[in-house]
């Protein structure tokens, strides 16, 4: 997948299908394409609402935040 990036309240932030760093979100590809082909055909519009429907990694089960 081509580097993506969106600007977000002035910050910067890469999108990435996988390497969940900061934020998680669920997001299912239509069809049968992959996370890169249906990210990448994504409008900066929707990246940005994919962002406000994502939460911070330290927050989401996937980042096993209650496992210590």
């Amino acid at each position: 997948m081509a580097r993506r990036t969106i600007a977000v309240n002035g910050e910067t932030w890469e999108v990435r299908p996988t390497g969940r760093l900061r934020r998680f979100t669920r997001f299912t590809p239509v069809g049968s394409r992959g996370y890169d082909a249906a990210i990448s055909e994504l409008s900066d519009r929707d990246l940005l609402e994919l962002f406000r429907a994502s939460q911070p990694a330290w927050t989401a089960p996937e980042g096993a935040y209650g496992a210590r």
